[in-house]
Protein backbone atom coordinates (compact mmCIF):
# COMPACT_ATOMS: atom_id res chain seq x y z
CA UNK A 1 0.00 0.00 0.00
CA UNK A 2 2.52 2.29 0.48
CA UNK A 3 4.59 1.70 -2.42
CA UNK A 4 1.41 2.66 -4.07
CA UNK A 5 1.06 5.95 -1.95
CA UNK A 6 4.66 7.13 -3.35
CA UNK A 7 5.13 5.41 -6.80
CA UNK A 8 1.12 7.71 -7.43
CA UNK A 9 3.50 11.04 -5.69
CA UNK A 10 6.12 10.62 -7.94
CA UNK A 11 3.69 9.94 -11.59
CA UNK A 12 2.14 12.83 -10.15
CA UNK A 13 5.20 14.97 -10.32
CA UNK A 14 5.91 13.40 -13.70
CA UNK A 15 3.13 14.57 -14.90
CA UNK A 16 3.40 18.39 -13.43
CA UNK A 17 6.62 18.68 -14.54
CA UNK A 18 6.15 17.38 -17.97
CA UNK A 19 2.98 18.98 -18.55
CA UNK A 20 4.87 22.49 -17.68
CA UNK A 21 7.37 21.93 -19.94
CA UNK A 22 4.64 20.84 -23.01
CA UNK A 23 6.54 17.37 -22.79
CA UNK A 24 2.76 15.33 -21.68
CA UNK A 25 1.72 13.69 -24.79
CA UNK A 26 6.15 13.33 -25.50
CA UNK A 27 6.57 11.84 -22.05
CA UNK A 28 3.12 9.25 -22.55
CA UNK A 29 4.42 8.14 -25.63
CA UNK A 30 7.75 7.29 -23.87
CA UNK A 31 6.33 5.85 -21.07
CA UNK A 32 4.39 3.51 -23.28
CA UNK A 33 7.61 2.62 -25.52
CA UNK A 34 8.95 1.78 -22.11
CA UNK A 35 6.68 -0.73 -20.56
CA UNK A 36 6.49 -2.20 -24.10
CA UNK A 37 10.48 -2.53 -24.76
CA UNK A 38 12.80 -2.13 -21.76
CA UNK A 39 11.03 -2.27 -18.43
CA UNK A 40 11.54 -6.30 -17.87
CA UNK A 41 15.80 -5.72 -18.93
CA UNK A 42 16.14 -1.99 -17.50
CA UNK A 43 14.89 -2.04 -13.77
CA UNK A 44 17.22 -5.07 -12.93
CA UNK A 45 20.11 -2.87 -14.11
CA UNK A 46 19.10 0.18 -12.67
CA UNK A 47 18.25 -1.65 -9.30
CA UNK A 48 21.83 -3.65 -8.87
CA UNK A 49 24.36 -1.98 -6.42
CA UNK A 50 27.16 -3.86 -8.28
CA UNK A 51 26.58 -1.25 -11.07
CA UNK A 52 28.47 2.80 -10.50
CA UNK A 53 26.01 5.13 -10.78
CA UNK A 54 27.59 6.93 -13.49
CA UNK A 55 26.96 3.36 -15.66
CA UNK A 56 23.38 3.70 -14.91
CA UNK A 57 23.16 7.89 -15.81
CA UNK A 58 24.81 6.82 -18.79
CA UNK A 59 22.84 4.15 -19.85
CA UNK A 60 19.93 6.33 -18.76
CA UNK A 61 21.20 8.88 -21.41
CA UNK A 62 20.96 6.70 -24.38
CA UNK A 63 17.40 5.48 -23.75
CA UNK A 64 16.61 8.61 -22.88
CA UNK A 65 18.52 11.40 -24.50
CA UNK A 66 19.42 14.23 -21.43
CA UNK A 67 19.11 16.79 -24.26
CA UNK A 68 15.40 17.39 -26.79
CA UNK A 69 11.57 16.56 -25.42
CA UNK A 70 12.37 13.69 -23.18
CA UNK A 71 15.03 15.69 -20.92
CA UNK A 72 12.38 15.86 -17.99
CA UNK A 73 11.80 11.72 -18.42
CA UNK A 74 15.75 11.59 -18.24
CA UNK A 75 16.22 13.68 -15.24
CA UNK A 76 13.16 12.56 -13.67
CA UNK A 77 14.35 8.70 -13.76
CA UNK A 78 18.14 10.25 -12.47
CA UNK A 79 16.17 11.62 -9.64
CA UNK A 80 15.06 8.39 -8.92
CA UNK A 81 18.57 6.82 -8.59
CA UNK A 82 19.92 9.66 -6.59
CA UNK A 83 16.73 9.42 -3.97
CA UNK A 84 16.86 5.58 -3.70
CA UNK A 85 13.51 5.40 -5.24
CA UNK A 86 14.28 3.31 -8.53
CA UNK A 87 12.21 0.54 -7.01
CA UNK A 88 9.16 2.51 -7.42
CA UNK A 89 10.64 3.09 -11.91
CA UNK A 90 7.96 0.57 -13.22
CA UNK A 91 5.10 1.24 -10.82
CA UNK A 92 5.27 5.33 -11.46
CA UNK A 93 5.68 4.76 -14.87
CA UNK A 94 2.89 2.56 -14.61
CA UNK A 95 0.46 5.06 -13.19
CA UNK A 96 1.55 8.07 -15.49
CA UNK A 97 -0.88 7.21 -18.30
CA UNK A 98 -4.37 7.03 -15.76
CA UNK A 99 -2.83 10.45 -14.06
CA UNK A 100 -2.65 12.15 -17.73
CA UNK A 101 -6.07 10.48 -18.47
CA UNK A 102 -7.41 11.87 -15.64
CA UNK A 103 -5.78 15.37 -16.00
CA UNK A 104 -7.19 15.70 -19.56
CA UNK A 105 -10.58 14.40 -18.62
CA UNK A 106 -10.14 10.94 -19.93
CA UNK A 107 -12.56 8.20 -18.40
CA UNK A 108 -12.19 4.24 -19.84
CA UNK A 109 -15.09 2.69 -20.15
CA UNK A 110 -15.68 -1.24 -21.03
CA UNK A 111 -18.71 -2.75 -21.74
CA UNK A 112 -19.59 -6.51 -21.72
CA UNK A 113 -22.65 -7.39 -23.36
CA UNK A 114 -23.84 -11.00 -23.81
CA UNK A 115 -24.42 -10.47 -27.62
CA UNK A 116 -23.02 -7.35 -30.08
CA UNK A 117 -24.43 -4.47 -29.49
CA UNK A 118 -25.00 -1.83 -32.34
CA UNK A 119 -22.65 0.95 -33.24
CA UNK A 120 -25.47 3.40 -32.99
CA UNK A 121 -26.37 2.10 -29.41
CA UNK A 122 -22.95 2.07 -28.92
CA UNK A 123 -22.52 5.60 -29.31
CA UNK A 124 -26.01 6.80 -27.77
CA UNK A 125 -24.47 4.98 -24.76
CA UNK A 126 -20.92 6.88 -24.88
CA UNK A 127 -23.11 10.24 -25.53
CA UNK A 128 -25.24 10.18 -22.78
CA UNK A 129 -21.68 8.68 -20.29
CA UNK A 130 -20.08 11.98 -21.55
CA UNK A 131 -22.78 14.56 -20.81
CA UNK A 132 -23.52 12.64 -17.49
CA UNK A 133 -19.86 12.50 -16.71
CA UNK A 134 -18.70 15.86 -18.15
CA UNK A 135 -15.74 13.98 -19.35
CA UNK A 136 -14.52 12.33 -22.47
CA UNK A 137 -15.41 8.52 -22.33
Amino acid sequence: MRSEVIANRYAEALLAVAAGQNQAEPVLEAVQWYQRSVAASLLPLLQNPKIPYETKEGLIGKIFAPSGPLKCLFHFIRLLLKKGRIDYLNDILRLYPKRHEEKIGIVKARLYLAYPMEESLIERLRSKLQTRLQRKV
